[in-house]
Protein backbone atom coordinates (compact mmCIF):
# COMPACT_ATOMS: atom_id res chain seq x y z
CA UNK A 1 0.00 0.00 0.00
CA UNK A 2 3.20 2.26 0.99
CA UNK A 3 4.40 1.90 -2.73
CA UNK A 4 0.90 2.95 -4.25
CA UNK A 5 0.68 6.23 -1.90
CA UNK A 6 4.56 7.08 -2.89
CA UNK A 7 3.82 5.93 -7.00
CA UNK A 8 0.56 8.72 -6.49
CA UNK A 9 2.57 11.04 -4.58
CA UNK A 10 5.35 10.95 -7.53
CA UNK A 11 2.69 11.89 -10.05
CA UNK A 12 1.45 14.90 -8.52
CA UNK A 13 4.61 16.01 -7.63
CA UNK A 14 5.28 15.64 -11.83
CA UNK A 15 1.93 17.71 -12.06
CA UNK A 16 2.24 20.48 -9.81
CA UNK A 17 6.44 20.70 -11.29
CA UNK A 18 4.25 20.86 -14.50
CA UNK A 19 2.64 23.65 -13.30
CA UNK A 20 5.07 25.47 -12.07
CA UNK A 21 7.47 25.38 -15.23
CA UNK A 22 4.05 26.57 -17.05
CA UNK A 23 2.71 29.13 -15.37
CA UNK A 24 5.59 30.47 -12.85
CA UNK A 25 3.21 29.48 -9.79
CA UNK A 26 4.72 27.86 -6.93
CA UNK A 27 1.36 26.05 -5.46
CA UNK A 28 3.25 25.24 -2.24
CA UNK A 29 0.02 24.17 -0.34
CA UNK A 30 -0.74 21.32 -3.00
CA UNK A 31 2.74 19.85 -2.06
CA UNK A 32 1.91 20.44 1.49
CA UNK A 33 -1.12 18.65 1.10
CA UNK A 34 0.21 15.60 -0.72
CA UNK A 35 2.87 15.21 1.77
CA UNK A 36 0.26 15.31 4.66
CA UNK A 37 -1.31 12.06 3.18
CA UNK A 38 1.62 10.28 4.08
CA UNK A 39 3.21 12.75 6.63
CA UNK A 40 1.37 13.15 9.99
CA UNK A 41 3.48 15.52 11.53
CA UNK A 42 2.19 19.24 9.66
CA UNK A 43 5.40 21.03 10.57
CA UNK A 44 7.28 17.66 8.80
CA UNK A 45 4.66 18.40 6.33
CA UNK A 46 5.50 21.91 5.93
CA UNK A 47 9.29 21.30 5.70
CA UNK A 48 9.03 19.01 3.07
CA UNK A 49 6.78 20.63 1.03
CA UNK A 50 8.47 23.98 1.08
CA UNK A 51 11.73 21.92 0.66
CA UNK A 52 10.18 20.39 -2.73
CA UNK A 53 9.06 23.91 -4.11
CA UNK A 54 12.62 25.18 -3.57
CA UNK A 55 14.32 22.73 -5.45
CA UNK A 56 11.60 22.94 -8.33
CA UNK A 57 11.97 26.57 -8.51
CA UNK A 58 15.95 26.48 -9.12
CA UNK A 59 16.30 25.63 -12.61
CA UNK A 60 13.27 28.38 -13.58
CA UNK A 61 14.65 31.25 -11.46
CA UNK A 62 18.35 30.87 -12.65
CA UNK A 63 16.04 30.91 -16.88
CA UNK A 64 15.06 33.94 -15.95
CA UNK A 65 18.52 35.38 -14.08
CA UNK A 66 19.82 34.47 -17.56
CA UNK A 67 17.55 36.60 -19.63
CA UNK A 68 17.93 39.46 -17.44
CA UNK A 69 13.51 39.16 -16.52
CA UNK A 70 14.73 40.04 -12.86
CA UNK A 71 14.40 43.59 -10.93
CA UNK A 72 17.74 42.88 -8.87
CA UNK A 73 16.49 46.02 -6.41
CA UNK A 74 13.34 44.44 -5.73
CA UNK A 75 14.49 41.08 -5.57
CA UNK A 76 18.05 41.86 -3.34
CA UNK A 77 15.58 43.75 -0.79
CA UNK A 78 12.95 41.34 -0.37
CA UNK A 79 14.87 37.77 -0.76
CA UNK A 80 17.29 39.84 2.10
CA UNK A 81 14.87 40.44 4.02
CA UNK A 82 12.02 38.15 3.88
CA UNK A 83 14.72 35.18 3.71
CA UNK A 84 15.05 36.33 7.98
CA UNK A 85 11.97 36.33 8.20
CA UNK A 86 11.28 32.64 6.68
CA UNK A 87 14.01 31.73 8.73
CA UNK A 88 12.72 33.17 12.11
CA UNK A 89 8.84 31.54 11.06
CA UNK A 90 10.60 28.17 10.67
CA UNK A 91 11.09 28.13 14.48
CA UNK A 92 7.73 28.62 15.11
CA UNK A 93 5.73 25.92 13.51
CA UNK A 94 6.36 23.01 16.48
CA UNK A 95 4.32 25.41 18.45
CA UNK A 96 1.32 26.14 16.49
CA UNK A 97 -1.43 23.89 16.95
CA UNK A 98 -2.98 22.08 14.16
CA UNK A 99 -5.88 23.91 13.62
CA UNK A 100 -4.22 26.79 13.32
CA UNK A 101 -2.15 25.98 10.99
CA UNK A 102 -4.93 24.38 8.69
CA UNK A 103 -7.23 27.48 9.29
CA UNK A 104 -4.77 29.62 8.22
CA UNK A 105 -3.45 27.95 5.29
CA UNK A 106 -7.07 27.56 4.58
CA UNK A 107 -7.80 31.65 4.83
CA UNK A 108 -4.74 32.38 2.67
CA UNK A 109 -5.95 30.00 -0.04
CA UNK A 110 -9.11 31.70 -0.18
CA UNK A 111 -7.23 34.33 -0.47
CA UNK A 112 -5.32 33.45 -2.89
CA UNK A 113 -8.43 31.99 -5.11
CA UNK A 114 -10.40 35.37 -4.53
CA UNK A 115 -7.13 37.75 -6.21
CA UNK A 116 -7.12 34.49 -8.84
CA UNK A 117 -10.47 35.74 -9.86
CA UNK A 118 -10.10 39.49 -9.78
CA UNK A 119 -7.13 39.32 -11.75
CA UNK A 120 -7.16 40.62 -15.36
CA UNK A 121 -5.30 39.27 -18.19
CA UNK A 122 -1.75 40.36 -18.57
CA UNK A 123 -0.66 43.38 -20.57
CA UNK A 124 2.13 43.39 -22.66
CA UNK A 125 4.81 46.20 -22.74
CA UNK A 126 2.72 48.26 -20.02
CA UNK A 127 5.47 51.10 -19.98
CA UNK A 128 8.13 51.29 -17.02
CA UNK A 129 7.90 53.36 -13.45
CA UNK A 130 10.85 53.80 -11.16
CA UNK A 131 10.22 52.65 -7.68
CA UNK A 132 11.18 54.88 -5.33
CA UNK A 133 12.53 54.59 -1.69
CA UNK A 134 9.62 54.54 0.10
CA UNK A 135 8.42 51.81 -2.00
CA UNK A 136 11.33 49.79 -1.34
CA UNK A 137 11.18 50.20 2.40
CA UNK A 138 7.33 48.73 2.28
CA UNK A 139 8.41 46.15 -0.05
CA UNK A 140 10.58 45.33 2.41
CA UNK A 141 8.63 45.33 5.54
CA UNK A 142 5.88 43.30 3.40
CA UNK A 143 9.02 40.94 2.58
CA UNK A 144 9.44 40.12 6.43
CA UNK A 145 6.00 39.63 6.76
CA UNK A 146 5.72 36.73 3.78
CA UNK A 147 8.77 35.11 4.99
CA UNK A 148 7.26 34.45 8.07
CA UNK A 149 4.30 33.02 6.39
CA UNK A 150 6.74 31.01 4.79
CA UNK A 151 8.46 29.39 7.24
CA UNK A 152 5.69 29.19 9.82
CA UNK A 153 3.11 27.90 7.53
CA UNK A 154 4.90 26.86 4.10
CA UNK A 155 2.64 29.52 2.45
CA UNK A 156 4.32 31.27 -0.99
CA UNK A 157 2.60 34.64 -1.69
CA UNK A 158 5.47 36.28 -3.49
CA UNK A 159 3.68 36.26 -6.62
CA UNK A 160 0.42 37.76 -5.30
CA UNK A 161 2.47 40.83 -4.01
CA UNK A 162 4.33 41.11 -7.05
CA UNK A 163 1.25 40.99 -9.14
CA UNK A 164 0.08 43.74 -6.98
CA UNK A 165 3.46 45.68 -7.77
CA UNK A 166 3.17 45.22 -11.43
CA UNK A 167 -0.41 46.50 -11.79
CA UNK A 168 0.14 49.73 -9.92
CA UNK A 169 4.04 50.27 -11.38
CA UNK A 170 3.58 49.24 -14.69
CA UNK A 171 6.37 46.75 -13.91
CA UNK A 172 6.68 44.25 -17.52
CA UNK A 173 5.12 40.77 -16.56
CA UNK A 174 7.94 38.59 -17.45
CA UNK A 175 10.38 40.46 -15.01
CA UNK A 176 7.30 40.27 -12.12
CA UNK A 177 6.92 36.05 -13.03
CA UNK A 178 11.02 36.42 -12.62
CA UNK A 179 11.32 38.40 -9.89
CA UNK A 180 8.69 36.37 -7.57
CA UNK A 181 10.08 32.85 -8.64
CA UNK A 182 13.63 33.95 -7.86
CA UNK A 183 12.09 35.70 -4.04
CA UNK A 184 10.36 32.55 -3.65
CA UNK A 185 13.14 30.40 -4.45
CA UNK A 186 14.99 32.08 -1.35
CA UNK A 187 12.16 32.04 0.77
CA UNK A 188 11.84 28.90 0.49
CA UNK A 189 15.10 27.50 0.93
CA UNK A 190 16.39 29.51 4.07
CA UNK A 191 12.67 28.60 5.35
CA UNK A 192 13.85 24.41 4.54
CA UNK A 193 17.04 25.19 5.72
CA UNK A 194 15.05 26.08 9.44
CA UNK A 195 12.86 22.94 9.11
CA UNK A 196 15.74 20.82 8.10
CA UNK A 197 18.07 22.30 11.60
CA UNK A 198 15.14 21.36 13.71
CA UNK A 199 14.26 17.92 12.17
CA UNK A 200 11.04 18.34 10.35
CA UNK A 201 11.99 17.38 7.09
CA UNK A 202 11.37 14.09 5.42
CA UNK A 203 14.05 13.42 3.06
CA UNK A 204 12.47 10.40 1.35
CA UNK A 205 9.26 12.28 0.52
CA UNK A 206 11.36 15.12 -0.40
CA UNK A 207 13.78 13.81 -3.04
CA UNK A 208 10.59 12.14 -4.69
CA UNK A 209 8.98 15.63 -4.45
CA UNK A 210 11.74 17.27 -5.86
CA UNK A 211 12.93 15.11 -8.29
CA UNK A 212 9.98 14.48 -10.28
CA UNK A 213 9.08 17.92 -10.09
CA UNK A 214 11.87 19.08 -11.50
CA UNK A 215 10.92 17.05 -14.64
CA UNK A 216 7.78 18.39 -15.02
CA UNK A 217 9.03 22.02 -14.41
CA UNK A 218 11.24 21.38 -17.49
CA UNK A 219 8.35 19.78 -19.35
CA UNK A 220 6.01 22.47 -18.43
CA UNK A 221 8.02 25.47 -19.09
CA UNK A 222 7.63 23.67 -23.27
CA UNK A 223 3.73 24.56 -23.00
CA UNK A 224 4.38 28.05 -21.18
CA UNK A 225 2.44 29.57 -24.65
CA UNK A 226 -0.38 26.69 -25.18
CA UNK A 227 -2.51 26.90 -22.62
CA UNK A 228 -3.39 30.26 -22.65
CA UNK A 229 -4.12 32.61 -19.65
CA UNK A 230 -7.85 31.78 -19.52
CA UNK A 231 -7.70 28.01 -19.63
CA UNK A 232 -4.71 28.01 -17.17
CA UNK A 233 -6.68 30.31 -14.95
CA UNK A 234 -9.82 27.70 -15.40
CA UNK A 235 -7.42 24.98 -14.15
CA UNK A 236 -5.90 26.80 -11.04
CA UNK A 237 -9.55 28.07 -10.02
CA UNK A 238 -10.43 24.24 -9.77
CA UNK A 239 -7.07 23.52 -7.90
CA UNK A 240 -7.58 26.38 -5.27
CA UNK A 241 -11.48 24.83 -4.29
CA UNK A 242 -9.88 21.10 -4.38
CA UNK A 243 -7.08 22.30 -1.80
CA UNK A 244 -9.94 24.68 -0.37
CA UNK A 245 -12.42 21.75 0.37
CA UNK A 246 -9.25 19.20 1.07
CA UNK A 247 -8.17 21.37 3.88
CA UNK A 248 -11.71 22.45 5.28
CA UNK A 249 -12.04 18.18 5.36
CA UNK A 250 -8.48 18.22 7.54
CA UNK A 251 -10.23 21.08 10.04
CA UNK A 252 -12.89 19.30 10.52
CA UNK A 253 -11.14 15.99 11.04
CA UNK A 254 -9.11 17.71 13.92
CA UNK A 255 -12.17 19.55 15.24
CA UNK A 256 -13.77 15.86 16.04
CA UNK A 257 -10.60 15.03 17.71
CA UNK A 258 -10.14 17.47 20.62
CA UNK A 259 -6.57 15.85 21.44
CA UNK A 260 -4.49 16.81 18.44
CA UNK A 261 -5.60 20.11 18.71
CA UNK A 262 -2.97 21.65 20.84
CA UNK A 263 -0.07 19.24 18.66
CA UNK A 264 0.67 20.16 15.53
CA UNK A 265 2.62 17.06 15.25
CA UNK A 266 0.17 14.64 15.41
CA UNK A 267 -2.49 14.72 12.57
Amino acid sequence: MIELHLFVFAVVGFGLGWLLGMSGLALTSSRFLAVATIEFSLPTAIGTAIGGTAFNMIPAALNYYRTQNIHIKIFTIMATVGAGGAILGSFFTNFIPSVIIISVIMILMVYGLVSLLRSKAVKRNVGHYVLNTNQYVKEGIVAFGLGLLVGMFGVLLVNVRLLTVMNKFKLDPKTVIGTSLAVACVLGSTSFLGHAFLGNVNFLLLFILSSTGMIGALIGAKFTNCLGQKKLKILLVVLFLFMIVYLFIMLSNILLRPSVITCSTCF
